[in-house]
């Protein structure tokens, strides 16, 4: 008995390979936060591709949200986007489509789509999964949007018709997004090469090109 209590005391006593000791104790919440680093990181991406799809899928239920019921439009809705939407490690997410038509403010499309994210390594510490919503809205008719264009007019571009072809292709895309006025003649040169203002119609119409705003969440 006396021999085994001198035992444990030189062994309470003996420092050596403490360090391996403290080193495999640290190592699980080092093995911990990877895991869910990575968990993490593969949900954003899941999250990413619903984002796009779900925007692609506005965009392109908006030409017809005006003519379909509800019910048709959310399975319209449904149906694009699980096309577009080819991700496999996610559950298949459920899509909602509401449509609202205004005169007065421009009518919008509202997508959402949700879907969870079954975790590896967080399932560990009982996160089996995490939840992913998506949400996009186009938006056409009588808004008026206001575009700012930022044009290089740098001494680099006076070479090689550069300038040229800036002034036209600004002048173009004015024209393109429904300017009424007249075509903008060519663009004023001020003071020096290099400065130039392009001036855009009086007027602009009341139809606005489509937009899309999204937002996504991964809780």
């Amino acid at each position: 008995m006396f021999a085994l209590r001198k035992k444990m005391s030189e062994l309470l006593a003996d420092t050596g390979g403490n360090v391996a000791v403290i080193f495999t104790i640290a190592l699980l919440p080092v093995i911990a936060s990877i895991g869910v680093a990575l968990d993490y990181s593969r949900a954003n991406s899941a999250l990413s591709a619903m984002q796009g799809a779900l925007d692609s899928t506005a965009l392109f239920v908006a030409k017809d949200a005006a003519s379909l019921t509800s019910s048709a439009l959310s399975t319209e809705a449904t149906n694009v986007f699980t096309a577009e939407y080819t991700r496999t490690e996610t559950s298949t997410p459920s899509v909602t489509a509401t449509y609202t038509a205004s005169t007065s403010s421009g009518s919008t499309v509202l997508l959402t789509a949700a879907t969870t994210y079954p975790t590896m390594f967080m399932s560990i510490f009982g996160y089996n999964s995490l939840p992913l919503t998506v949400s996009s809205t186009a938006t056409w008719g009588t808004t008026r949007l206001r575009v700012a264009l930022a044009l290089d007019n740098t001494g680099s571009m006076a070479s090689s018709g550069k300038l040229t072809a800036l002034k036209t292709a600004a002048a173009n895309l004015i024209i393109s997004t429904g300017a009424t006025g007249p075509r903008p003649a060519a663009s004023r040169t001020a003071g020096r090469a290099g400065r130039n203002t392009i001036r855009r119609p009086p007027r602009c119409c009341a139809a606005a090109p489509t937009t899309a705003r999204a937002s996504g969440t991964a809780a």
